[in-house]
């Protein structure tokens, strides 16, 4: 598989994404297992299927193991597979994910979630290539990479003694580590145009555009469930609306948590005590050769831009300060010294 992969479905321009891409191509070579560590909804899965297409198993399975809330005995049946007669559900016997990614690479999502029984399954395997299905006496070779994921920190696991430590040590012979979207802010831009793309490509619709107020709004945002949370946000804006134009009012839910944190923000701005401006002199000095009666200050320049400003955002704080390249609370502190009181958002009036 080519480079156009990475470039096509790893996304980003920050240091951590141009780091990993080139790490993920670099281990692509080897066979040794990977531990990949972060925040659910990081990527995590995309840079074992980078490694994947990358490697010489490109053209074998990729076979993902998601286990989540499945009871132990499921969970090892799904990922070892299971001998026939064993369970009245499976009278025929399963593969198992193990198994069917013979050749290729099996890629475990949540690692930390496994019984101590499957994590002593998968540590046999990892030292004999040897495995078993459940309710089977025979091992059988098989030939499979290792990648596993996990949120959680592996060694405060071993140390409280809910993971296997050698198991650790052997996933983690590569470590990648993802951080969280609001610590690549300088990605949003790039997967947010993406995924919009991909969304309305699949959708069958126009190409939709971000308006600079609605991505200064998708700027100021925390996104606790990173690239998922960006993903179902633009899902919802292009279900929604019509336009070819996303808008603010096209991200209701964001407005709204903005709209809170810039009031939390206006709030504390007011019980700072008022700063005192010292009295330039020069500022005095009028001169009719070069100034008029009618000529305005810089701070009435200020003053008026912190208004189109925050007519152009609908009121909101946080976008206007993050499109004016300013703290919250440093765009709050101007607006007191000026007498501007953010309007109320078009958003929040009755009837919207």
């Amino acid at each position: 598989m080519s480079s156009n992969f990475v470039v096509q479905y790893f996304v980003g321009e920050s240091d951590w994404a141009d780091r990993t891409r080139r790490r993920a191509v670099q281990v692509s070579t080897y066979s040794y297992p990977v531990l990949i560590s972060g925040a659910s909804g990081t990527g995590k899965e995309l840079i074992a299927r980078v490694i994947h297409a990358h490697s010489r198993r490109s053209g074998q399975p990729f076979v993902p193991f998601h286990n989540v809330n499945l009871p132990a005995v499921l969970a090892a049946a799904q990922l070892f597979g299971q001998a026939p007669g064993v369970s009245r559900l499976a009278k025929a016997g399963t593969l198992g994910c193990l198994r069917a990614a013979h050749g290729g690479t099996l890629y475990i999502a949540e690692v930390a979630n496994l019984d101590s029984a499957t994590q002593e399954a998968l540590l046999d395997y990892l030292r004999s290539r040897q495995t078993r299905r459940v309710g089977e006496a025979d091992a059988t070779t098989i030939d499979v990479r290792i990648i596993a994921a996990t949120d959680r920190d592996l060694v405060r696991e071993c140390r409280e003694g809910r993971f296997n430590t050698e198991l650790m040590y052997r996933l983690k012979a590569i470590a990648f580590q993802t951080i969280r979207l609001c610590e690549r802010s300088s990605d949003l831009l790039s997967l947010a145009s993406h995924m919009l793309a991909r969304i309305t490509l699949e959708a069958g619709l126009a190409e939709r555009q971000l308006t600079p107020a609605a991505l200064a709004l998708l700027q100021s945002h925390d996104w606790p469930g990173n690239l998922d949370e960006l993903e179902e946000v633009l899902e919802y804006a292009v279900a929604q609306s019509s336009d070819t134009v996303l808008d603010l009012i096209d991200f209701p839910t964001l407005l709204d948590a903005a709209q809170r944190r810039a009031e939390v923000a206006w709030a504390e701005a007011t019980e700072i005590e008022e700063l005192s401006v010292p009295v330039n002199f020069w500022e005095s000095i009028r001169s009719p050769r070069t100034l008029t009666a009618d000529w305005p200050t810089l701070s009435q320049v200020e003053a008026e831009h912190i208004r189109a400003t925050l007519q152009e955002c609908d009121g909101n704080l946080l976008i206007a300060a993050e499109m004016l390249g300013i703290k919250p609370d440093r765009l709050a502190a101007k607006m007191l010294a000026c007498g501007i009181r953010p309007p109320v958002p078009r958003w929040s009036m009755p009837g919207r």
